[in-house]
C-alpha cells in the first residue's frame, strides 16, 4: 500500500558545525499531533538531514530549530521541537516529546511518553520509556541502562553504569546513580513516597515524589510529613544506606577540600581541583576520620 506523504524536503538549508547539511522540512498535508499541536498544509517544520529521518507515517514531526540528522529516526506520533537535538543512531517513537535544548544521541531509545527538556542529554545505550521525565542539565548515559515508570531525573544528576533499572515513581536532584545501589525508593506508606540518593558531591538527599522536592536529613525530619509508621522504618532505612554509601566515598581534598574522583577501577584517587593525589587506602582513613562530614 503507498503510504500518503505528509513532509517533503525543502530548499532551504544550511550546514552544521559538524559539516553535515540540513533542510526544513515542510507539510504536503494538514495534521494534529498527538500533543494537540496543529500541522497545516504549507507549514515548515524543524531541521532533518534526509527523508529516513522522520517517518511519514503516524503523527510525528519537528518543530521549531529542532535537527535530526545522521541515521536518527523519529517515527510514531513522537514530537521534536524548540532547539533539541537527535543525531547518532537515536530513536524516538510513541507519544515521547523531546523539547527545550535536550541532546539524544548514541544508540539512546525514548519511547513512550517519555520526555526529555530542558538541557538534559541522553546518550550511550539508554532506554527512556513509561512516564519518564529527564530535565535540568541531567546526563543519562550508560550500557543497558532503563529508565521508566514514573521517575524524574533534574537538575546535575548523572547516571552511568551498565544494566540497570528505575521504574519506581523516584526524584533526583543532583544525584549520581551508577547502579540501583546508589538509591533506595520507601513507599508509598500512608500515602508518601521518597528516595533516598547520593549527590555528586557526597551528600545524601531525600527526594520527595509527588512535589517534586528534596531534603537534608534535618529539614525532611521537621516537615511533620511523616506517619509514626513511616518514619520508624525511615530512620532505620536512613542510617543502613548512609552506612552503606560511606563505604564507597572519599574524603574531599585535605589541601583544599574539592572534589575527588571516585573510578572504581582507579588505583589512586585525585583531587579534581588541585592535583593533588594518594593511594586509595590512604585516601580511605582520611574518609573514616572525616565519617562526620558526610553525615547530613
Amino acid at each position: 500500500m503507498k503510504i500518503m506523504k505528509k513532509f517533503k524536503i525543502s530548499s532551504i538549508n544550511y550546514t552544521n558545525p559538524d559539516d553535515v547539511t540540513l533542510y526544513r522540512i515542510c507539510a504536503v498535508s494538514s495534521f494534529v499531533t498527538a500533543s494537540g499541536d496543529r500541522v497545516s498544509k504549507g507549514e515548515f517544520g524543524g531541521w532533518i538531514e534526509k527523508e529516513s529521518n522522520l517517518s511519514q507515517e503516524g503523527n510525528c514531526w519537528v518543530f521549531d530549530d529542532a535537527k535530526v540528522f545522521g541515521d536518527a529516526f523519529v517515527r510514531g506520533d513522537a514530537i521534536v521541537k524548540g532547539n533539541a537535538k537527535v543525531f547518532g543512531s537515536a530513536e524516538i517513537k510513541d507519544n515521547a516529546v523531546i523539547s527545550g535544548n535536550a541532546d539524544i544521541f548514541g544508540v539512546a531509545r525514548i519511547y513512550q511518553n517519555a520526555q526529555v527538556c530542558g538541557l538534559a542529554k541522553v546518550f550511550g545505550s539508554v532506554l527512556i520509556k513509561g512516564n519518564a521525565l529527564i530535565t535540568g542539565r541531567a546526563k543519562v548515559r550508560g550500557d543497558g541502562v532503563i529508565i521508566g515508570g514514573n521517575a524524574i531525573l533534574s537538575g546535575d544528576t548523572e547516571t552511568y553504569g551498565s544494566k540497570f533499572q528505575i521504574y519506581e515513581s523516584v526524584f533526583f536532584e543532583d544525584a549520581i546513580v551508577k547502579s540501583i545501589d546508589d538509591f533506595f525508593s520507601l513507599g508509598p506508606i500512608d500515602g508518601l513516597s521518597i528516595t533516598l540518593f547520593r549527590t555528586a558531591n557526597n551528600e545524601i538527599r531525600i527526594g520527595e515524589f509527588a512535589t517534586c522536592s528534596y531534603y537534608d536529613f534535618e529539614k525532611f525530619m521537621s516537615l511533620g510529613k511523616m506517619s509514626p509508621l513511616f518514619k520508624e522504618i525511615f530512620q532505620k532505612v536512613y542510617s543502613v544506606f548512609v552506612e552503606y554509601v560511606l563505604q564507597d566515598i572519599f574524603a574531599p581534598c585535605p589541601i583544599c577540600r574539592g572534589r575527588v574522583n571516585n573510578d572504581p577501577d582507579a588505583s589512586t584517587i585525585h583531587c579534581l581541583h588541585c592535583g593533588c593525589s594518594a593511594p586509595k587506602e590512604s585516601w580511605r582513613k582520611i574518609a573514616v576520620l572525616s565519617k562526620k562530614d558526610f553525615m547530613v
